[in-house]
């Protein structure tokens, strides 16, 4: 066989093989634990705005206009909480980061991690046919599926997160955009948190309430 008949037999026989038995690990583990995992990201919201009240205490003037969950593909690679949590004033990159906390959902990580040691030591049998490049290359092409999996469960975590006080007593002018994205990178908007958003999420609870009763 020549390097690109190695290379797809590589791909075909041991990388998607792989690719899908780990991330079904991570699906069943999301339909399994779905709350849990949904508390743990708000979990990581509420340590934020500790610490940005402790700073409020220093500046009462602080106002925050962007929270934004970003992943950093150097602390994936390097096994580190891969997500950073941050707080921004309204110049956002241009501005200050008021606060910042760490969000590690183990429970993704850990088969994406699985998965990239598993084609690294693959390769191996593929001498000067399968290089370490290409196999890093493979795992951040992966990577992106499980990012997408976070990005899911940020919007399915909307109403448990505007339900804590921390979210009802954050600190804020106009409004604050709730963002997702990459590092320094490019963000979407999850949701946008002002007067009238959140006096139209209060009638909509409140209609849900009164019909459980």
């Amino acid at each position: 066989m020549n390097k690109a008949q190695d290379f797809d037999t590589f791909l075909q026989q041991t990388v998607l093989k792989k690719a899908d038995e780990h991330y079904k690990r991570a699906m069943e583990h999301l339909i399994q634990n779905k709350q849990q995992v949904i508390d743990e990201y708000v979990a990581a919201f509420q340590d934020l705005c500790l610490d940005i009240k402790q700073k409020q205490r220093l500046n009462p003037a602080i106002k925050v206009s962007y929270i934004q969950y970003s992943l950093l593909f150097s602390h994936v690679l390097l096994k580190k909480a891969p997500y950073r949590l941050e707080a921004f004033d309204g110049d956002y990159y241009l501005g200050n980061v008021i606060s910042e906390a760490n969000y590690n959902p183990t429970w993704l990580f850990e088969p994406l991690h699985a998965f990239y040691e598993e084609i690294q030591r693959e390769a191996k049998k593929y001498i000067l046919r399968v290089n370490p490049i290409e196999v890093e290359r493979i795992f951040l092409i992966e990577l992106k599926k499980y990012e997408e999996i976070v990005k899911f469960l940020a919007k399915e975590a909307i109403e448990t997160l505007v339900d804590t006080e921390e979210y009802q007593s954050l600190p804020y002018g106009e409004e604050v955009q709730f963002r997702i994205g990459e590092f320094r990178g490019t963000t979407d908007i999850l949701f946008i948190k002002n007067a009238r958003n959140d006096e139209l999420w209060r009638y909509v609870c409140g209609l849900f309430s009164n019909q459980a009763r």
